[in-house]
């Protein structure tokens, strides 16, 4: 009778054990970020650290909901490149959304830019995007590494309904 008893318990245990590896699964804040090719990118999760690994090399605030992008990480960007993708339109506020190009040496603000849509964004659906990177070429140096954080407009200001997607970059002056 104890043996019946232990194997209940031991059937008990491990289905709980099988469904909360389920749930975290199902769950978890992981999205894939992809190309416009639909080749994956890397991993976003939403993260604090500032460290690079190739497994999360792209991050991603909450709700990021980035579903391609022209960049790569790691590539090598100059002033003009043209930066395009896709996005659910609730990451845009008025047709537009905006973006900063950070240093990693210094952690401060090179440029900044705009992200325009001429399509419907007062919509869950993706919408095309574009926009022109722009730095302060006298402050980077060839080969320096950077950032590119692409950030979900918040007309609500409410910290819930923040987002944003960080890409790592190479200024090429």
């Amino acid at each position: 009778m104890k043996k019946h008893y232990i194997a209940i318990i031991v059937i008990a245990f491990l289905i709980l054990l099988l469904a909360g590896y389920f749930f975290s699964k199902n769950n978890s804040n992981q999205s894939q970020v992809v190309s416009e090719n639909n080749e994956p990118l890397g991993t976003s999760t939403v993260s604090t650290s500032s460290t690079e690994s190739t497994k999360d090399i792209i991050r991603s605030g909450k709700g990021s909901g980035l579903v391609s992008i022209n960049i790569v990480p790691m590539q090598i960007i100059s002033n003009g490149l043209e930066i395009k993708g896709k996005v659910p339109g609730y990451w845009f506020f008025e047709g537009s959304s905006s973006f900063d190009v950070i240093q990693n040496s210094s952690g401060g603000i090179v440029g900044t830019g705009l992200l325009e849509t001429s399509e419907d964004w007062m919509t869950e659906n993706l919408i095309e995007f574009k926009g022109v990177i722009l730095f302060k070429e006298n402050v980077v140096a060839d080969g320096e590494r950077g950032s590119i954080i692409i950030k979900k407009e918040n007309a609500s200001g409410l910290p819930q309904h923040n987002g944003f997607v960080e890409i790592p970059i190479v200024f090429k002056r």
